[in-house]
């Protein structure tokens, strides 16, 4: 069903990462759920920790971008409290500091996550149709910023008041509670996602989220990219690609 929906605006494609499969991220279809291992970790098979605003992939190339993530809900968490949480880009951008939005948009800033590192500007598009480059960083702990995003010291701290910010707005709504069969879309160029904490029972009937990659280009199109029916894209970032 989920891929159904999907080929309404695009084309689903999964990722390839070199060496061992980081918990089903190469695959077409992702299940999200809690195990007990990663209970209290931040991720999306965590459950205790909030996983702040994000944008997937935002480093990758045009091609592989996920312009839109569809999620469909396998089971809902029972007492309501697990939610997908959305911030509004327009919403955001209005509640920026002129100064603020000045150095976002002229300094770039650089993550480094393990072997990988990318650089992008964290605010790019227009005063109208605004787009941001937002990464959970606690995902690698507590102190993520710091411990894995380097630039100038303005646009590092820019930076924290932003996803401060847009923590505040995307909390101020309940979010969206998937039940089995419902689906979300989420265009990417417009909206950040994260979601709220929750006490996962590990019960048997625990949130279920069901995720898959949609661009909505012709990737089959493009010259070397890849042949079809193949629908799993090399992680390639704008490092080495054009910036998008």
């Amino acid at each position: 069903m989920l891929v159904g929906i999907s080929r309404i605006i695009g084309q689903p494609f999964r990722v390839e990462y070199p060496g061992v499969n980081p918990a089903g991220m190469d695959l077409l279809i992702r299940d999200i759920y809690t195990t007990p291992e990663d209970v209290k970790l931040v991720g999306t098979q965590g459950s205790f920790e909030f996983l702040d605003f994000h944008v997937d992939y935002f480093y990758a190339v045009p091609e592989h971008f996920p312009q839109v993530l569809g999620f469909m809900g396998v089971r809902g968490d029972p007492s309501k409290v697990g939610r997908t949480l959305l911030c509004d880009f327009q919403k955001l951008y209005a509640k920026l500091d002129p100064s603020l939005i000045k150095t976002l948009r002229e300094h770039k800033l650089t993550w480094t996550i393990g072997p990988t590192t990318f650089s992008k500007h964290v605010i790019q598009g227009t005063e109208t149709m605004p787009i941001f480059n937002l990464f959970e960083e606690r995902l690698v702990g507590p102190d993520g910023i710091d411990k894995t995003v380097s630039g100038s010291l303005e646009a590092i701290t820019a930076y924290k008041q932003l996803k401060k910010i847009a923590k505040e707005i995307g909390c101020e709504s309940e979010g969206v509670w998937l039940d089995a069969g419902d689906a979300l879309l989420l265009n990417q160029r417009k909206t950040a996602h994260g979601r709220s904490s929750y006490t996962a029972k590990l019960d048997g009937n625990d949130r279920w989220v069901q995720r898959v990659f949609i661009n909505s280009g012709s990737f089959w199109e493009v010259q070397g990219l890849i042949q079809y029916p193949c629908r799993r894209f090399p992680l390639t970032s704008t490092q080495r690609g054009k910036e998008a």
